[in-house]
């Protein structure tokens, strides 16, 4: 399967900074940004729920394709009903979405060609070299999980992968691909395929 959207990419440091805390009764979020490749930034949301005693079990959330990422409402009931259930939970602005735009309409925070627009702006040029769009889109989870390790709240031998729509077709590959995986739910992936 690695051969089939490019290949894994070379593990290059992190580079993680925390940029600001939510505080909430049951969990705190953590907002951070890293980097997957070189300068390829990724912000994110790390849930740590504020009861019991950590490591807790984990579950990483590739987005499906919302405007606004992983601020989409309904992936946020999700992520506070885990938190608030004794989970930890990390997702992440695919490219195109959320605070991780390409290709911005000048002075707003929308892009020019929606989140599936902005993946084939990058991902038919992307082909020319050998890569595709779902090769930094789950690189991105994989380094994801790398920073995961460096989080004592985070039990690495209990990681379930969750995503819907686009998020549930990168959890399929990532569970393919991806050995800390223990369990996942797909909602609405490319199932058909």
């Amino acid at each position: 399967i690695w051969d089939l959207i490019g290949g894994p990419l070379e593990k290059t440091p992190l580079n993680p900074k925390i940029t600001g805390v939510v505080e909430r009764d049951a969990y705190r979020i953590e907002k951070l940004i890293f980097e997957s490749q070189p300068q390829f930034y990724v912000p994110a949301h790390l849930y740590v729920p504020k009861t019991g005693i950590g490591p807790f079990p984990t579950v990483i959330s590739p987005p499906g394709h919302a405007g606004n990422g992983k601020l989409y409402r309904s992936y946020q009931t999700v992520f506070q009903n885990l938190a608030r259930k004794g989970f930890v939970v990390f997702t992440w602005d695919p490219p195109g979405q959320g605070e991780r735009l390409q290709y911005p309409v000048d002075g707003t925070d929308r892009s020019r060609f929606g989140p599936t627009g902005e993946h084939e702006q990058f991902g038919w040029p992307a082909f020319l070299i050998g890569s595709t769009t779902t090769q930094f889109l789950t690189w991105d989870a994989v380094r994801a999980l790398d920073y995961l390790e460096t989080r004592r709240e985070a039990d690495m031998k209990r990681i379930g992968c969750c995503g819907h729509s686009g998020g549930g077709t990168a959890s399929m590959f990532l569970c393919a691909l991806e050995p800390r995986i223990q369990a996942a739910i797909i909602v609405e992936g490319h199932t058909e395929n």
